[in-house]
């Protein structure tokens, strides 16, 4: 009984992140740990220990060089309050998915950059990670290619003395 309740409660709290219903901040960290049949959504081609990472030193290289594209699933709030890092793209959690489906001159109206290819290397994070997590499956699942997730995402970013720019609220 306790199994099937965790399920179903793990089963809301996804589906309510990609509806922008919750930041997502103190239910997904089980998600990762999900395994086998006791949910729909993972499967072993998408498993937590098949998915590629990047680590900072790469990343800040490839940023820097502009050869990855690093996609901050962060709430504007968050940005506003924690900063963020230059050269990122700002697509909340409950966006990812339908601005991806959107065509390419709305999502470059949107965004201000181009639609990145299925093929693009692309880089996920959050605040920690856990949001990052859900953002590289539902980049996977929507066919991208090349996307890697940033585990230690803005925490290990900040820790490791990354630069951070500031935005600020619109009034």
């Amino acid at each position: 009984m306790v199994t099937h309740l965790i399920r179903h409660h793990m089963r809301k709290i996804f589906i309510q992140s990609f509806q922008g219903q919750t930041s997502c901040n103190n239910s997904l960290p089980f998600l990762p740990f999900i395994k086998g049949n006791s949910t729909r959504f993972y499967s072993s081609e998408f498993s937590a220990s098949n998915l590629p990472e990047i680590k900072f030193e790469e990343l800040k290289e490839k940023l820097e060089k502009n050869e990855i594209l690093l996609i901050d699933v962060r709430s504007e709030r968050e940005l506003i309050e924690n900063g963020y890092i230059h050269n990122s793209i700002n697509i909340p959690l409950g966006g990812v998915g339908v601005s991806l489906l959107r065509p390419d001159a709305e999502f470059k109206e949107l965004y201000g950059i181009e639609k990145p290819s299925p093929n693009k290397p692309i880089a996920t994070m959050c605040l920690l990670g856990i949001r990052a997590l859900t953002a590289q499956l539902a980049l996977k699942g929507a066919g991208y290619t090349d996307v890697r997730l940033y585990r230690g995402s803005f925490n290990d970013w900040t820790l490791k003395g990354g630069p951070i720019e500031f935005k600020s609220s619109k009034a």
